[in-house]
């Protein structure tokens, strides 16, 4: 969403039906919606999930910023909007998220290639994208069941910041 100008919000996993989304099922993607405006994906999270509840905050939120590597430009961009919205951080370390990544990086290609891979016999799609595929078909599931406990290490890091900060950045 950030890249292409608009804005998008990726809900708690599980809490937006995948009904209509290709490839039906997928371990890591979730469903959320885009907008043009933090209202509209309000309005839209409202429609998609009724259980949804937009909150005011009645204080101050309590925010982690990841000690992650990125680009110093993203770092500006960051920083800068958080000092803009006035907004006091606190760093914090996350021990897996570098090992995350290229968990992920196992898990999409394994699944990717369960939907995608009859696709390169095909002709249809793009050279770039069919020698991905074909590479995804050399990954196992030792390497997935791996990956995924990674995956587990993660998230429990995440979900005890979760305990402490309203959001991570």
């Amino acid at each position: 969403a950030a890249c292409c100008g608009v804005f998008g919000l990726k809900p708690s996993f599980g809490r937006v039906s995948r009904k209509g989304v290709y490839p039906p099922s997928s371990s890591l993607d979730c469903v959320g919606p885009f907008a043009n405006s933090v209202e509209m994906i309000e309005k839209a999270m409202q429609i998609i999930d009724p259980t949804f509840k937009p909150t005011e905050f009645t204080r101050t939120p309590k925010i982690a910023v990841l000690d992650v590597s990125a680009d110093e430009v993203v770092w500006n961009c960051i920083h800068q909007a958080l000092q803009k919205a006035n907004l006091q951080t606190t760093s914090e370390k996350v021990e897996h998220f570098e090992a995350a990544y290229d968990a992920g990086m196992q898990i999409i290609n394994y699944e990717n290639w369960q939907a995608f891979g009859e696709l390169t016999q095909t002709g249809l799609i793009g050279s770039d994208v069919n020698g991905r595929l074909l590479k995804a078909a050399h990954t196992t599931l030792e390497q997935v069941k791996q990956a995924e406990a990674v995956k587990e290490q993660l998230t429990q890091e995440l979900d005890a910041l979760l305990e402490k900060y309203d959001a991570l950045v």
